[in-house]
């Protein structure tokens, strides 16, 4: 739950990147929720660029 996050940078979106991996090869999927607009932005980008 992001609802109280208001920024996210670097370490904190290759955390998730990292983590959604792991979910992923285990056959689970990682929610997010209550993310800003701006953090989706952000999360959406580094998704692209890493995958």
């Amino acid at each position: 739950d992001c609802r109280h996050l208001s920024f996210v940078d670097y370490s904190a979106t290759a955390a998730l990147m990292t983590l959604r991996e792991r979910y992923t090869k285990a056959g689970k999927q990682l929610r997010v929720l209550h993310l800003s607009e701006r953090c989706k932005k952000l999360l959406k980008r580094a998704r692209v660029h890493h995958d």
